[in-house]
C-alpha cells in the first residue's frame, strides 16, 4: 500500500491534510501491463520519451483511480469502487495529488514505482512458494 499526505486548500478556502491510500494487487498490475500490447512499463517510457503529456495524464489518472481506495475501519478491508473513485475525482485532494504527480516527473516515477514493487515482491513471494510445492513433490 502506498500513502500519501496531501495538502491541500478546500473549497472552503481552508488549509486542509489528507492522507490517501493506493494500492494494486498483483492481479491488477498484471492486468494493467496486459491492457496495453507493448506492456504498460513501455507505454508509460514511450510516452514520457516523446513528452505526449495528454497520454501521460490520461495513463496516471487511470492508475491513480485503480489504486484509489480507503482502508476499513479495523484495516482487514481495502475497499474500492467506482463510486469511491469518483467521489475522489470530484475532490480538492485528487486536484493537488494529481498536479503534484503532473509536475514532478520524479515524484510521478517514485509513485509508481512503489505502487508496482509492492505488488512486485508479492508475486515474486508467490512464485517462489509455488517453486518451494513443486520441489517438494
Amino acid at each position: 500500500m502506498v500513502t500519501e499526505k496531501i495538502e491541500f486548500t478546500n473549497y472552503n478556502g481552508e488549509k486542509d491534510t489528507e492522507t490517501l491510500y493506493f494500492n494494486l494487487s498483483p492481479v491488477e498490475l498484471t492486468e494493467l501491463e496486459l491492457s496495453e500490447s507493448e506492456g504498460l512499463s513501455n507505454k508509460i517510457q514511450k510516452l514520457i520519451k516523446e513528452k505526449n503529456n495528454r497520454e501521460i495524464y490520461k495513463t496516471f489518472k487511470n492508475i491513480v483511480l485503480l489504486a484509489y481506495g480507503v482502508k476499513s475501519p479495523d484495516g482487514k478491508q481495502f475497499i474500492k469502487s467506482e463510486k469511491l473513485s469518483q467521489d475522489f475525482v470530484q475532490t480538492a485532494a485528487y486536484e493537488e495529488f494529481m498536479w503534484s504527480l503532473m509536475s514532478d516527473e520524479t515524484k510521478a516515477a517514485n509513485f509508481i514505482n512503489e505502487l508496482t514493487a509492492k505488488a512486485n515482491k508479492l508475486t515474486a513471494l508467490q512464485d517462489s512458494k509455488k517453486n518451494l510445492q513443486l520441489d517438494n513433490k
